[in-house]
């Protein structure tokens, strides 16, 4: 039976079922969920931004959103790059 995920992030209000195959088989299966796209920010949370040779995701969300665990953020958004 799925498990909503609570909190903030990622995977927040997502659902997960675990299946065990046996005690040291435990999987996490979860449910896939929609991208965040620039229709679901407000016009003033986005910007376009350059990136140059070396640049990570991670080191982006640090600079732009203050949190390197945002980067999944990025990622959303840029689904179609």
């Amino acid at each position: 039976m799925p498990v909503a995920l609570p909190g903030v992030g990622r995977f927040a209000g997502g659902a997960y079922a675990t299946l065990r195959r046996s005690a040291s088989d435990v999987r996490h299966v979860f449910e896939l969920r929609e991208p965040i796209t620039k229709n679901d920010l407000g016009e003033d949370d986005w910007s376009v931004v350059v990136t140059s040779k070396g640049d990570s995701l991670d080191r982006l969300a640090w600079l732009h959103m203050g949190d390197v665990r945002l980067w999944w953020v990025i990622a959303d958004i840029n689904a179609d790059v």
